[in-house]
């Protein structure tokens, strides 16, 4: 929002404002892993999409936004509901147990 108030109907400002802000996502977004990263990198490309059909359309910037944040939340439950049925449960021991015989296989190869 920030970036069309700033950019007053100019294009030029509004390009280069998004470009530096989709480059501070995705960096910030290599940072971390997981979700976490996801909304990062999702927050760049989501103002882009605000922000370029709200200069082309008569939307309103409220209604494009309330749109994308539903859209982006409609997605990460999506994925979290997917995440939860197709990734089996594995329980703590069993999970370092498992990192201990990768462990011994990888010194096997190595030595």
């Amino acid at each position: 929002m920030a970036l069309l108030y700033g950019a007053d109907g100019d294009a030029w400002r509004l390009v280069a404002g998004l470009s530096v802000w989709i480059a501070l996502c995705v960096g910030a977004g290599n940072l971390f892993r997981g979700y976490l990263s996801y909304g990062i990198i999702l927050a760049g490309f989501s103002a882009a999409m605000v922000a370029l059909l709200a200069q082309s359309h008569v939307y309103t910037p409220f209604a494009l936004r309330l749109d994308r944040v539903l859209t982006v939340l409609l997605g990460v439950l999506a994925a979290a509901a997917l995440e939860y049925l197709i990734t089996p449960l594995v329980t703590e021991g069993s999970m370092i147990s498992r990192v201990r015989r990768l462990g011994a296989d990888m010194m096997v190869v190595a030595a």
